[in-house]
């Protein structure tokens, strides 16, 4: 009566009522192990609001593209300049979430931080969403003053390293989701 379920116990092995316990003891040491469940969710929640942000970044740069081609021209600066703070922030919370994954796998799970490829999958992906809003800010201070010829080579590398990232993303939550508990 001492013992959770099998299913109940973290692979930690932390979580284990006393023999003594008895029954209010092992209902206190399920509802902790569920209170680490639900913060095991956390994490994954602030990616999945990153990502939508990724995403309405990238409906917005489209949007850019759309009236650049359209109206063989500059886009209007109200919309790059949302495309950037969309950007930026998505970028910031990627990192961030990024910061806790590690540090919950070092401090929380007691576990080598590159364990998993989740972990090298979304450092790759972290890695290139910077990149890409690096050739994006480039980009974006080059409007005036830059040759055609090297404005589309930064939108080129713009948009490739932020849609390999975003692909990378997508292979990271796939990975992840084992580790869920």
């Amino acid at each position: 009566m001492g013992a959770l379920p099998a299913a109940m116990v973290p692979a930690s092995g932390v979580g284990r009522a006393p023999a003594f316990g008895g029954r209010l003891l092992d209902e206190a040491y399920r509802v902790q192990f569920l209170g680490r469940a639900m913060i095991a969710f956390i994490r994954p929640v602030w990616q999945a609001i990153a990502i939508a942000m990724v995403l309405v970044a990238l409906r917005q740069g489209m949007g850019i593209r759309r009236a650049r081609l359209r109206e063989s021209g500059v886009p209007r600066p109200p919309a790059r300049r949302r495309h950037v703070a969309v950007g930026l922030a998505s970028l910031a919370l990627l990192a961030i979430g990024e910061v806790i994954g590690a540090a919950t796998m070092h401090w929380a799970r007691h576990e080598p931080v590159f364990r998993t490829w989740h972990a090298w999958i979304g450092t790759a992906a972290v890695g290139l969403f910077a990149l890409g809003g690096w050739y994006g800010l480039r980009l974006k201070s080059s409007m005036t003053g830059r040759p055609p010829r090297e404005e589309a080579a930064f939108r080129g590398l713009h948009v490739f390293c932020v849609g390999v990232a975003l692909f990378l993303a997508l292979v990271e939550v796939v990975v992840g989701l084992p580790l869920l508990p």
